[in-house]
């Protein structure tokens, strides 16, 4: 996913001598151009914790109705889709929100989810 987010024509290689090379550039590219989420529309931000690390798909301050967060690490990933249509907070989901949200991302032992139920 990293891969193909950072990708953009401005990274490809107009006068390679492999077709090889080619053909990745455009399969990467036109990958780029139906993986992102709507909310992508207004800017795909890197995002880490140490732990995970991901895209955060759009860009709060443009005041979409939703933004979309896809973290990985080691263990799995998660996808946190924020909706933000009804907030009630007239400014929105703030960046610092998202930061939280993203800093406080842990995975917990199996044990410790099991005494959960």
């Amino acid at each position: 996913m990293k891969r193909v987010l950072e990708f953009s024509p401005d990274k490809m290689h107009p006068w390679a001598f492999s077709t090889v090379v080619a053909s990745r550039e455009q399969v990467l590219l036109l990958t780029k151009s139906i993986v992102p989420s709507r909310p992508a529309e207004t800017g795909i931000f890197y995002v880490d914790n140490g732990s995970y690390k991901g895209f955060q798909q759009g860009n709060p301050q443009a005041r979409r109705d939703s933004l979309l967060l896809s973290l990985y690490s080691e263990n799995g990933s998660i996808e946190i889709f924020l909706v933000q249509k009804t907030y009630t907070n007239p400014a929105g989901v703030t960046q610092p929100e998202i930061n939280r949200i993203v800093q406080t991302l842990h995975r917990i032992s199996t044990s410790l989810a099991a005494a959960a139920h």
